[in-house]
């Protein structure tokens, strides 16, 4: 009752009954007592129902198995009541600490097992609790469950390779994963995917890639893509694409050497062979010189082969003078600079008569101890080569000197003598002449008494 305060207080005259059982049901009445102590009438009985606060002893030996989103929950319980209801199963929001009821009526007490289904990838607590039929409830261990994301995104698709100068374009159909993180990136050279190597240690979110590379690189490049996740699942290998950079590098120009006369009516060029490893051939260009109007014309229409490092040309008219030059092209068709220029002009064949040398100076050097000689051709031949004999006193000519391109000579390893002879001998396809002796006085020491 309340006092004069508002406070619920005990009244002066009651009663209190201390022998009383949960979950029973008492009925109480009153009898009045005259003063002879004879009893009056009784009171309406009045039911009381004592409500069973005592819960349930606590499932034991929570346990969990999880498959991607699904968390499957087991336990034990020790000892079951008479008013056992059975379990409600609690747990928190992802990376939560409020634990929610998920079940809205027990689980059959025989059952110890449940399984749930969360929305996303997060750490769980979940709690198992006992109930009985006054909703009394014994709750276990808190027991944490953390779900991972295993699956693997799809292997990116549609890869293709844009090829550019200097860089290679790799681009790929996005992947669709609400939880993608990311692409990396693997090359090899000429598809050889047992030796892809990773161009990129960091993801990037991009569906294309810009791959710069020498811009003398001429290999077919091969790239794979792979796709990641969120939780660092990756992706199989997509499939290998394969292309090659536009060259638009040319090569060096080629140097030419010589310009020759082959089979005395044909003009043989040779030039110095091209190393770039695309290098696919040669053009050959001439130029009439004898036409002021003349200008530089392909002789070959196809080109010579990048290994063969001569050309004939068959359409030279040995009364005109020509200038050629050479260009190296590579295998992407770009062509090099100009080599540099060589003029030929055919001499006309010699006979006999007009292949001539004449020795015009042989001279002692008395300082130097050697004997100078020159001499002067008929007439000038590319193709002319000489060589020098000597003899001494009334000996036999003898050779002392290699083949010469040149008109001199110096003679140091003579013996002095009075007098020695000299003679030049001219060759020149295959005919030759010789000079008329030239005699070199050597001063000699006299003994005196």
């Amino acid at each position: 009752m309340k006092d004069e305060e508002g406070n619920m207080v005990l009244p002066d005259h009651f009663y209190a009954d201390e022998q009383l059982k949960e979950k029973q049901t008492y009925y109480y009445t009153f009898v009045g007592l005259n003063f002879f102590g004879e009893s009056l009438t009784p009171s309406q009985p009045l039911k009381v129902r004592i409500k069973d606060e005592t819960p349930p002893i606590a499932p034991t030996d929570v346990d969990k198995q999880i498959y991607d989103k699904k968390i499957v929950l087991t336990w034990l319980q020790p000892e079951a009541s008479d008013d056992m209801a059975g379990y409600h199963i609690y747990v928190s929001a992802a990376n939560d600490s409020i634990l929610e009821r998920l079940t809205a009526q027990p689980i059959a007490s025989g059952t110890m097992r449940y399984e749930l289904e969360v929305g996303r990838y997060a750490l769980y607590t979940l709690r198992v609790a006992a109930v009985d039929a006054e909703e009394n409830e014994a709750f276990s261990e808190e027991l944490y469950a953390e779900t991972i994301d295993k699956i693997p995104p799809a292997a990116p698709s549609m890869v293709e390779i844009v090829a550019d100068t200097g860089r290679l374009i790799v681009q790929w159909q996005p992947n669709a994963e609400s939880d993608l993180m990311g692409y990396k990136i693997y090359r090899s050279v000429k598809g050889n995917s047992g030796a892809m190597a990773l161009l990129t240690a960091d993801y990037f979110s991009d569906a294309s890639y810009i791959d710069s590379l020498p811009a003398n690189a001429i290999n077919d490049f091969s790239y794979a893509v792979i796709a990641l996740d969120s939780n660092g699942n990756e992706s199989s290998l997509s499939a290998i694409a394969t292309n090659k950079m536009i060259d638009a590098t040319p090569p060096k120009a080629p140097f030419l050497k010589t310009a020759v006369v082959q089979d005395e009516k044909h003009v043989l060029l040779t030039w110095v062979r091209n190393t770039e490893l695309d290098h696919k051939g040669y053009a050959i260009y001439r130029k009439n010189d004898s036409d002021s109007l003349g200008q530089f014309q392909r002789l070959n229409q196809q080109l010579i082969p990048g290994d063969v490092m001569q050309f004939t040309d068959r359409s030279a008219d040995g009364k005109n003078t020509y200038s050629y030059y050479v260009e190296a092209v590579d295998q992407q068709g770009n062509l090099s600079a100009p080599s540099n220029i060589v003029r030929f002009r055919m001499a006309p064949q010699k006979s006999e008569n007009d292949l001539k040398v004449s020795l015009k100076k042989a001279k002692y050097n008395k300082t130097t101890g050697t004997i100078r000689l020159s001499w002067k051709p008929g007439s000038y031949s590319e193709t002319a080569r000489y060589v020098v004999f000597r003899r001494n006193a009334a000996g036999t000519f003898v050779p002392i000197s290699a083949m010469l391109d040149m008109p001199t000579f110096t003679d140091d390893s003579f013996e002095k003598q009075p007098a020695i002879e000299y003679q030049v001998r001219i060759y020149d396809n295959g005919q030759s002449q010789k000079s008329e002796p030239v005699r070199v006085s050597i001063p000699m020491k006299t003994k005196t008494r």
